[in-house]
């Protein structure tokens, strides 16, 4: 179920719930869901590009997504990847990833 935002419950674990995102994942939560609410300013955005915007920097919960099959490739509505929108160790696993 989406919320006000357009954000699914995996989408709000992300940002650093690690446990969580098992969790969601054992019950068909999908890693690569897409907001879809008009006019969300986060329109097209999957958990991971969620993840990869965190001040906090949640690697952790990054590593979790990738496990459980995120796709870094994504892109959101304007065209940009979490790798586009991560912080440092964000970014540093991703690359890592990707290559």
């Amino acid at each position: 179920e989406n919320n006000w935002i357009g954000g699914t419950p995996v989408h709000w674990a992300s940002e650093r719930h690690a446990v969580i995102l098992q969790m969601l994942a054992d019950k068909g939560g999908d890693m690569n869901a897409r907001v879809t609410r008009p006019g969300s300013h986060h329109l097209g955005a999957t958990p991971l590009i969620w993840c990869a915007k965190q001040e906090d920097d949640s690697v952790e919960a990054a590593c979790m997504l990738l496990d459980l099959g995120a796709d870094p490739s994504l892109t959101d509505a304007i065209g940009k990847t979490a790798l586009d929108y991560a912080r440092p160790g964000i970014a540093v696993l991703l690359s890592q990833r990707m290559s």
